[in-house]
């Protein structure tokens, strides 16, 4: 059965993962455009939307989704804070992606960028220091067991999931036509990170290792400027699984 690229990321973690280029000039890809985003209502709408599976203090939920902070990366993984605030749009939160409106999207953005360190100490000192302490949604404790808002144990499946060789061979394809320009004819990497082998950034129980995670980042962010007539977040849900699924399998991180 194909996967939905949906993403169960949660947000990050980070293995610093496919930063991209392009066959043509990357002058010509346009980042998403987002309003400012607020880190501090940002860190509001993270306790009541976010904080069930990343945790109170973003230090992530084993299993369910990634600590949230401490994470340099991502100023790798996300080439801007605009194209973190796009992930969020369009995949968080993961039990009803596309909820919030692209201003909370923002918001939250740069509450993720600002805890990581990117907009200056006083700001992350600031954030840090507010975690655990912005009120949480009014029905958190209800939402537990009902189907809207899952549990963190039932939130999401653990890292990786069966996929079939159909979509291995697929993602195979796809990854020599758009990825291996910038990671690499065997994932070694170049101008991007290598994704398996020796430095691979994906590794065991990192985010990444995560299918659906590693396809919604995919999806959204790649390839970074365009590649071969493939155009940034021109990627079909489905190519973006079955390249998921190709780059674990080079990983051996699938079940």
């Amino acid at each position: 059965m194909r996967l939905q690229s949906r993403w169960k990321w949660s947000l990050l973690g980070a293995g610093l993962l496919l930063a991209g280029c392009g066959t043509q000039a990357a002058s010509t890809y346009h980042a998403p455009s987002f309003p400012q985003g607020d880190p501090v209502a940002g860190a509001k709408v993270y306790a009541a939307s976010c904080a069930v599976c990343h945790g109170a203090t973003a230090d992530g939920t084993p299993g369910v989704a990634p600590a949230l902070r401490g994470r340099k990366a991502f100023g790798t993984l996300y080439t801007s804070e605009a194209q973190l605030a796009q992930f969020i749009e369009d995949y968080m939160p993961k039990n009803n992606p596309g909820s919030l409106s692209r201003q909370q999207a923002a918001d939250v953005a740069a509450f993720i960028w600002g805890l990581n360190g990117h907009l200056g100490q006083a700001t992350q000192n600031q954030l840090t220091a507010s975690l655990g302490k912005a009120p949480a949604a009014p029905s958190s404790k209800a939402a537990a067991p009902s189907a809207a808002a899952p549990s963190p144990s039932s939130a999401a499946p653990a890292p990786s999931t069966a996929v079939s060789a159909a979509e291995i061979a697929a993602g195979q394809k796809l990854y020599a036509q758009v990825c291996s320009t910038c990671h690499g004819s065997n994932g070694q990497g170049g101008t991007a990170p290598a994704l398996w082998g020796p430095g691979s950034v994906i590794t065991a129980g990192s985010p990444m290792a995560d299918l659906t995670t590693l396809a919604g980042f995919i999806k959204s962010a790649m390839p970074a400027a365009p590649t071969n007539g493939y155009a940034p977040g021109s990627l079909t849900p489905a190519q973006a699984n079955d390249a998921a699924a190709y780059i674990l399998s080079q990983n051996h991180l699938l079940k």
